[in-house]
């Protein structure tokens, strides 16, 4: 393509991140289009890292403002040697480390501002945090709060089993045994899922088995099984088929809360 070609075109390279390059996991972080029959080059960058922050679990913090200026100080040096699409080329694939440019793609260019903000918002965007899901506690406590039953619960504190563990209840009321009640999260992956169940049932019965006679506890786990699938949630239940440790499913919670409604007085 001849620079002649170039007065209303320019090329654009999206300029991406990653802390383990050997993976070959990105995260786009920014933009920079070359113009003006390739004299001259315009970029744009996130304003936080919160993306790249979120995906490699790092926290870049002032290294990203000197990383970003640094390589809009590297382009702006190197587009005095570029002069045609073969100089960008060599530049953008002779980058190493943790920082590399796209291909070069073409487009048409009549405001230089525009053409970049448009580019940005489609494959960098603002790149907001996604909203976090509530706690497992968090969905409990909404749910026995709407049933009003809320106000009848103990906050007791943590119980260290002789056994060495710890178990630390979110609600507990008496009935005939102390209830603790613990709420716990089951989604995301069946492993730590697997290891999470395995630990309460433990616990739970060390706990029945410590305090059997008159000063009875029991543990209730009221898990979210949102996500998994029907066979999983059924071998959970077939693990806790014992009266010393109890599984409540958060979906179905009403039958413990007629039993706190007869409990407590």
């Amino acid at each position: 393509m001849s620079n002649e070609q170039f007065k209303n075109q320019g090329l654009y390279s999206i300029i991406q991140y990653s802390d383990n390059p050997e993976r070959f996991e990105y995260v786009n972080f920014g933009v920079a289009i070359f113009h003006e029959n390739l004299s001259q080059v315009t970029c744009k960058f996130s304003e936080a890292p919160k993306e790249i922050n979120r995906v490699f679990q790092i926290s870049l913090g002032k290294h990203f403002d000197y990383l970003t200026e640094s390589i809009r100080s590297r382009l702006s040096e190197e587009i005095q040697n570029i002069r045609d699409e073969n100089s960008i080329n060599k530049f953008i694939f002779t980058r190493a480390g943790k920082v590399r440019f796209s291909e070069l793609k073409p487009i048409a260019i009549e405001s230089i501002d525009a053409s970049l903000e448009y580019i940005f918002e489609q494959l960098v965007g603002k790149q907001e945090s996604k909203p976090r899901n509530k706690t497992a506690k968090k969905i409990l406590a909404e749910k026995l709060k709407n049933s009003g039953i809320d106000q009848l619960l103990e906050r007791p504190k943590p119980y260290k089993l002789i056994t060495g563990p710890t178990i630390k209840p979110d609600f507990g009321y008496q009935n005939g045994s102390y209830n603790f009640i613990r709420a716990v999260s089951l989604r995301g992956s069946i492993d730590s899922a697997v290891k999470e169940v395995g630990g309460l049932n433990l616990e739970g019965k060390w706990l029945y088995d410590e305090t059997n006679g008159q000063s009875q506890k029991k543990l209730n786990v009221v898990a979210d099984t949102a996500d998994q699938p029907t066979e999983f949630v059924s071998a959970v239940k077939e693990i806790f088929d014992t009266p010393k440790v109890k599984l409540i499913l958060m979906s179905d919670i009403n039958p413990l809360i007629e039993d706190i409604k007869l409990s407590v007085h």
